[in-house]
């Protein structure tokens, strides 16, 4: 026998849809096409000829061991480049920048700061979403 549709209320779609949003904000720490810009030179990055100021949008919003993965522009070239990095590497930010953002040494040095901070709140996010939900 075929289930019936139920319709539901306008009052109900609202808890619904607070409820995912809840739960996507304790399991995500970005969402796609979230706007974003490195702030940590690695060795990988540096290899794909990114660094420090570049800016890309998050293609997925699931993470892999603690990676994401992104859409990088190279503002010169007007090219993109899929790059995977850490997710502390990265922090959001609201509009694009036209020209690469060029940071002296001690700006390097807290940006390094801020990546070490959301480490180890990311980690600590991890730990509490392991015990609430199992993974």
């Amino acid at each position: 026998m075929p289930k019936e549709k139920r319709i539901y209320s306008e009052e109900e779609k609202a808890i619904f849809e607070q409820m995912f949003k809840d739960k996507e904000t304790e399991l995500r720490n970005f969402k796609e096409y979230d706007l974003v810009e490195i702030i940590r030179d690695r060795p990988e990055y540096t290899k794909e000829g990114f660094g420090v100021g570049d800016m890309g949008t998050i293609l997925f919003n699931v993470e892999h061991g603690g990676q994401i993965e992104i859409l990088v522009r190279n503002i010169e070239e007007f090219t993109d480049t899929e790059l995977v990095v850490r997710r502390e590497d990265v922090r959001k930010v609201d509009k694009w920048h036209t020209k690469k953002t060029i940071y002296s040494e001690e700006q390097k040095q807290s940006l390094i700061e801020l990546s070490n901070k959301l480490a180890e709140e990311y980690k600590q996010k991890d730990i509490e979403r392991c015990k609430k939900f199992g993974y």
